[in-house]
């Protein structure tokens, strides 16, 4: 791909690429949260049935999935996230086990998101340097006001044989290597042609990405009581940060679920 190098060049260059958005049906502004959880093996094949979000809502005709999903913060208008912010939107503050994952101790669990261009096109989002990190949090104890600023970069790794009810699961780069937002874009086209992926509901034809995390051995499943838990409460935080001096520079998005554990 040629890039351009003279202001006329920029000009055109932005007017094709709005003409490829629009083409191709991509918002200039999308947003991105786990859409399913699921058990997986070795392989990465699905086990068992699928889980959701707290309170989500499935993607379905008139429903504004966006709109009710996606939980950006700083919220506007404020540049930073403050000591207030919690790490669960409104929506997803209680604790929920309706549509819980149900999985076992040492079973891996993959949380699976759209990317939305942010990798296939990364021309759409300018002023960050990459689509950023992906990092997933977990606790025995939670609650309905948790604060982002007191989880986030803040729970550590959990140590084998530990006793901790909160610590960090994973953390991994938000393009997983494989997926892809279908598109005319060069990197969509090499994963297309690399990552084959059969069309099916509700993915369709884009390969979603995926973030897997093991989930904790029965001997850390115990309240601040010492009584056994059998929920695990799990924070999924995409830390999407821009250039210095970017007014995006401070930007995450959260998606909160459950973990039944049992087994």
């Amino acid at each position: 791909m040629t890039l351009p190098t003279t202001p006329g060049d920029m000009i055109g260059y932005s007017i094709r690429y709005l003409i490829l958005l629009i083409l191709v049906g991509i918002p200039v502004e999308s947003h991105s949260w786990v859409e399913e959880a699921v058990v997986v093996d070795e392989h990465g094949q699905r086990i068992g049935p699928l889980g959701y979000a707290r309170c989500n809502v499935f993607r379905i005709p008139g429903v504004d999935v966006d709109q009710e999903m996606t939980y950006k913060l700083p919220q506007a208008p404020k540049s930073q996230v403050t000591s207030t912010d919690n790490i669960c939107s409104d929506r997803q503050a209680q604790l929920v086990t309706a549509l819980a994952l149900q999985a076992a101790p040492g079973d891996v669990v993959s949380l699976r998101y759209q990317e939305n261009g942010h990798i296939a096109l990364p021309e759409a989002s300018p002023g960050k340097p990459d689509s950023g990190v992906v990092f997933v949090y977990g606790t025995w104890h939670p609650v309905p006001s948790a604060k982002f600023r007191d989880i986030h970069r803040v729970w550590g790794t959990l140590e084998p044989g530990s006793n901790e009810e909160e610590f960090l699961l994973t953390r991994s780069a938000f393009d997983d290597g494989q997926c892809y937002q279908v598109n005319e874009g060069q990197i969509s086209r090499l994963r297309q042609a690399t990552f084959p992926h059969e069309s099916s509901p509700p993915e369709g034809e884009n390969k979603w990405c995926a973030t897997n995390f093991t989930v904790p051995r029965w001997h850390t499943c115990r309240s601040a009581s010492g009584a056994p838990s059998s929920i695990l409460t799990v924070y999924w935080i995409w830390d999407w940060p821009g250039s210095p001096g970017n007014s995006s520079a401070e930007q995450y998005y959260t998606t909160c679920l459950d973990v039944i554990v049992s087994g």
